[in-house]
């Protein structure tokens, strides 16, 4: 009885942990669809940057448009402030040729004046009516001049008057188109920063956009296939579990099965041994009073044991256990009724009988239950794995989290290093500006150095040709001077044996003919140093 309840306890143990294991299998499938979640989220999330990007292009490209709307508009503006200049020059000639016009009409009018005194001066003078009719006539005529100019000058005047009106509002008018010009350029400028801002910004987040969605897209890859792995772990452990509760019902059910037939059994052990104990009791009142107390205590005892057995066998817990008291007890209680209780021996034999065979299935259950310990340790171990991955996954996003940190960091850098860029590329294109004045200045030394080179060229050609002059002449000269030799010395043999000395004596020494040497050598000497010397310059021109 006590295996069984051990069985019991080791079965509702195992069920326990089954119930945990099935909560952390729900746990690792949230997770799992926590994490599809967020794959989905980040996918999400690079389609809304994607579209953001191309929603960015598009509002670059109208801003292009709008840049080439601004150049037009600064174009515009440039040629309506050269316009302006024109018409204030315009403005400052008209001033200055109406200040003229104004002057010479004061001049004229003084002449005038001046005129009209000496006429009235002539008049008062002369008394002739004639030279005064004459001198009236002139004088209305002048008044007359006088009144045309001066309506000439009125008419003049109030043209100007309208032209400076109409250029003065023109003015005001070109002003204020130049302060809405002026601002709207202004407003341009700080629009067009803030496109170079929108695109630079832009530019960087496309390529974020590019390293997040090859980074996501190989993150999603390794979760997908982290998913795939868990969810075929998952299944696994499933089908595992569900082996599992298919064999431990099986088992429940044979155990079931074996303890109805041990009630069975039992229920009979106990009805026989009621009988048996009737017929006792029937024997032992006609023999013994004595025993009938006994009896009914045993009576009592064994529907207590019965009522016990069927208790614990509805119950499945400790029926066993109870019922090999019970069996216990009254094997006990009929040691001493040794002839009358044989039967409940046997009884109590085969009961033993049946422990056994208990004991050696609680003995199996025990191996089964090691395996089911062992596979238990398994699936620890497995559950061991699973957290140890989401340690690493949990790892992984702090790595990425750093990495994340050091792409800002990365950028800012980048931008550093844009800004170095630019630098650098003004400081280039000062280079280059440097460089192409030298250039000009190597254009220049190679025009010179092509011009020296061709006239050390011409004199070289110079000096070949005085060479080669000179090489004639050498061997003109050598051949003279071998032939001069050849035959000095055909003339010293021919006259040799004449010009032989004579001795005196016998003892005496014979003294050669004294000749003058010839100087061929010293010039051939002098040629060849010529010739060296001529070719030592031409290597240096060469050079």
């Amino acid at each position: 009885m006590a295996s069984y309840t051990e069985l019991l306890q080791i079965c509702t143990d195992f069920q326990t942990n089954f119930s945990a294991l099935n909560g952390k299998h729900n746990a690792v499938t949230q997770e799992l669809r926590d994490e599809q979640e967020r794959c989905k989220n980040l996918k999400a999330k690079l389609d809304t940057s994607t579209k953001e990007i191309e929603k960015l292009h598009e509002q670059i490209h109208e801003l292009k448009g709008e840049l080439v709307v601004a150049s037009g508009y600064k174009d515009r503006y440039m040629a309506a402030t050269v316009s302006l200049e024109h018409m204030k020059g315009r403005l400052e000639n008209a001033r200055r040729s109406i200040s003229e016009m104004l002057l010479e009409h004061d001049q004229e009018v003084e002449q005038l004046k001046t005129q009209i005194n000496d006429l009235l001066q002539r008049i008062d003078v002369v008394a002739d009516g004639k030279r005064v009719r004459e001198l009236t006539k002139q004088v209305t005529e002048l008044e007359e001049k006088c009144a045309l100019q001066g309506a000439q000058l009125l008419e003049e005047k109030e043209q100007f008057g309208q032209q400076l009106l109409t250029a003065h509002q023109a003015l005001q008018e070109q002003q204020s188109r130049n302060v809405g010009l002026e601002q709207r350029y202004h407003a341009m400028d700080d629009e067009i920063n803030e496109l170079r801002g929108a695109v630079r910004r832009a530019l960087e987040l496309q390529n974020e956009a590019v390293v997040l969605k090859e980074r996501h897209a190989s993150e999603a890859a390794l979760a997908q296939q982290e998913a795939h792995r868990l969810n075929q772990e998952v299944e696994s452990l499933q089908r595992r579990l569900e082996e599992k509760t298919r064999q431990h019902e099986e088992e429940i059910q044979l155990t079931t099965r074996n303890a109805a037939k041990d009630r069975n059994r039992l229920n009979a052990r106990i009805e026989m041994l009621s009988e048996a104990l009737n017929e006792m009791r029937a024997t032992v009142t006609e023999e013994h009073d004595r025993y009938n107390d006994l009896q009914c205590s045993v009576q009592q005892q064994l529907n207590h044991a019965r009522d016990e057995a069927a208790a614990e066998v509805v119950a499945l817990q400790a029926g066993l256990q109870l019922a090999r008291e019970d069996a216990q007890r009254a094997h006990a209680q009929v040691q001493s009724l040794e002839a009358e209780l044989a039967k409940s021996r046997s009884a109590a034999q085969q009961q033993q009988m049946n422990y056994d065979a208990l004991v050696d299935v609680n003995q199996q259950l025990e191996a089964k239950l090691a395996e089911a310990a062992q596979q238990e340790a398994w699936l620890i171990t497995e559950k061991t794995y699973a957290v140890e991955q989401l340690d690493a996954a949990k790892l992984q996003l702090e790595h990425l989290t750093s990495a994340v940190e050091k792409y800002h960091e990365m950028s800012f850098e980048a931008d550093k290093m844009r800004l170095r860029i630019e630098v650098q590329e003004e400081e280039l294109a000062e280079y280059h500006k440097a460089s192409q004045k030298v250039q000009g200045k190597l254009v220049d030394v190679k025009e010179a150095a092509e011009e020296r080179i061709s006239r050390l060229t011409r004199e070289v050609k110079a000096y070949k040709k005085q060479l080669a002059k000179e090489r004639a002449t050498s061997d003109s000269l050598r051949r003279k001077l071998i032939r001069a030799v050849a035959e000095g010395e055909g003339a010293l043999r021919n006259c040799g044996y004449a010009a032989r000395p004579r001795c005196s004596n016998v003892g005496e020494a014979m003294q050669p003919h004294s000749q003058p040497p010839c100087d061929v050598i010293e010039l051939l000497k002098s040629q060849n140093e010529q010739a060296e010397l001529l070719h030592n310059r031409l290597v240096e021109l060469s050079r």
